[in-house]
């Protein structure tokens, strides 16, 4: 993308925020009624779209932090001990593959909305759910579970730290619907766990 040329006062970032985001989806130079002043010749490239974004990513911090700690987490803590009490019953009532699929499913996305977080998700066709997979994330965040629950239509069981077995609702709901809990510090037993998984689990579960 390129911005075009644009004139603008130096009165505020904000100003000129918005006349070089309206320049960005003009063919023509942008030249607001009454505005006289610098002239730039700007680029979407090397030069200004660090800075653009860099001073956007500014203008947003403490907004999104309030939304974050104020009320994102505590909607985050709710829902997921809501959702875990009902995979728990669909587990029971139902089967774990519908709990995990459906019920969690539904938790992953609706958390991925909330956060907000936009998702696209190519090459989906070629995945066979008849098919065993193994679905590797690098898990430097949190985001990965969100986006693997809510829009990889597999049926997955995730390797999980055994840590986590104590959080109290989200523990025995991963232990329902049949996720595999292993303990990192020892390697040999957390590979046999594993092995003795993949021989329960059969065609068409993966991890």
């Amino acid at each position: 993308l390129e911005f075009r040329r644009v004139l603008f006062r130096s009165q505020s970032k904000f100003s000129l925020l918005v006349h070089c985001w309206k320049a960005m989806f003009t063919k023509k130079p942008l030249k607001p009624p009454g505005w006289s002043g610098l002239t730039a010749d700007v680029l979407m490239g090397r030069s200004f779209a660090p800075h653009f974004l860099s001073t956007m990513k500014n203008i947003f911090f403490w907004p999104y932090q309030l939304y974050a700690w104020l009320i994102l987490m505590p909607l985050v803590l709710i829902l997921t001990l809501l959702f875990s009490a009902l995979t728990m019953i669909a587990s029971v009532l139902v089967s774990p593959r519908f709990a995990s699929r459906v019920v969690a499913s539904g938790w992953g996305r609706l958390l991925a909305r909330l956060t907000p977080l936009g998702v696209t998700v190519k090459g989906q066709e070629h995945a066979q759910r008849e098919r065993s997979y193994i679905v590797v994330c690098n898990h430097q965040s949190a985001v990965d579970i969100l986006v693997v629950y809510g829009w990889l239509k597999l049926d997955l069981k995730w390797v999980i730290k055994q840590e986590l077995r104590q959080v109290p609702g989200l523990g025995i709901a991963c232990e329902k619907v049949g996720h595999i809990f292993i303990d990192r510090n020892n390697p040999d037993l957390a590979r046999q766990t594993i092995r003795e998984a993949l021989d329960r689990l059969g065609e068409g579960v993966g991890i």
